[in-house]
């Protein structure tokens, strides 16, 4: 069915260096938060959502750097159109 080939489809393009957090999602409009190691990583991911088809109008909002424990990361807010017909 579309949600869960829409699912499959955005396990498998998250970059290595990329998780999610948070994923919401309100009739068509879907919200992705999470983390990158860097910059570029967060890129490649949009770019990856933005060549799939059950993405429509990918918007990153969001990229702030955080340092925590001495560690350096990307914190990341989408925002897209889902279309589940693929």
């Amino acid at each position: 069915t579309g949600p869960v080939r829409f699912l499959d489809a955005l396990a498998n393009h998250i970059p290595k260096r990329v998780w999610l957090d948070e994923m919401g999602q309100r009739d068509n409009k879907i919200s992705l938060k999470g983390k990158g190691l860097e910059n570029s990583d967060i890129t490649e991911f949009v770019r990856a959502l933005k060549k799939n088809k059950y993405f429509k109008g990918v918007d990153l909002k969001k990229t702030e750097r955080v340092e925590k424990d001495g560690v350096s990361y990307f914190e990341f807010q989408i925002m897209s159109t889902v279309d589940f017909s693929g």
